[in-house]
């Protein structure tokens, strides 16, 4: 954190992550997703983890954050604000929802569930190497149909989202790589679900128990 003479104010935060393969090193994403047997939820884990450590912070600065160890409290709790781009809107739109100590908010580009937004962008390779590491593989060849050069091609067979037929849930010749890209979209989803729950009027365990029995 910057003070408005230029000098740094660092805040000592151990972070969530952790060595899940075993290497010795932890990596930029390792414990924020799942892995095999639990890989179908991805990130939804992580994701929540996210939004309840942001609502804890905003209880922080209620309660009074000494940033400088001058003994006065430096934020204004009255004051609190989120500006969320890509990951940071997708989780921030559900700490809006869930958080009241928060009055005002922007998120820009958050996409959907998470296997969407990857399928459908350059890290569509990311999809193809999970789909290629389950046994058996569900890579059913190339050429890739959106990315050429992925080295993990697949065609998840699936109609555009502008398509009438998608709302149909057509399924061609690839139901078993299709039936896992669903699940990972609905499992993305239930944590999103929980973004409406303030405006629908339910509760956001109602909203989680109506999203579970779907699953």
């Amino acid at each position: 954190m910057n003070r408005a003479d230029g000098s740094l104010v660092a805040l000592s935060a151990g972070g969530r992550g952790f060595d899940q393969d075993g290497n010795g090193t932890i990596g930029t994403s390792e414990g924020f997703f799942a892995v095999a047997p639990q890989g179908l939820v991805q990130n939804r884990d992580g994701y929540r983890q996210t939004i309840i450590d942001s609502m804890q912070l905003v209880r922080v600065i209620e309660a009074g954050m000494d940033v400088d160890g001058d003994g006065a409290p430096d934020l204004d709790a009255s004051r609190i604000y989120l500006v969320g781009g890509s990951q940071n809107g997708i989780y921030g739109a559900v700490f809006l929802a869930l958080e009241p100590g928060v009055s005002a908010g922007v998120v820009n580009t958050l996409g959907g569930p998470v296997v969407d937004v990857a399928r459908l962008s350059l890290n569509r390779t990311l999809v193809g190497a999970a789909l290629g590491a389950r046994t058996p593989s569900l890579l059913n060849g190339g050429p890739d149909p959106i990315l050429p050069t992925n080295p993990f091609p697949f065609r998840e067979n699936l109609p555009p989202g502008s398509d009438p037929r998608t709302a149909r849930g057509l399924r061609r010749d690839a139901p078993a790589l299709e039936e896992v890209v669903g699940l990972r979209s609905l499992e993305g989803c239930r944590h999103q679900r929980l973004r409406l729950a303030r405006y629908t009027g339910s509760s956001s365990r109602s909203t989680r128990r109506r999203v579970s029995s779907r699953g």
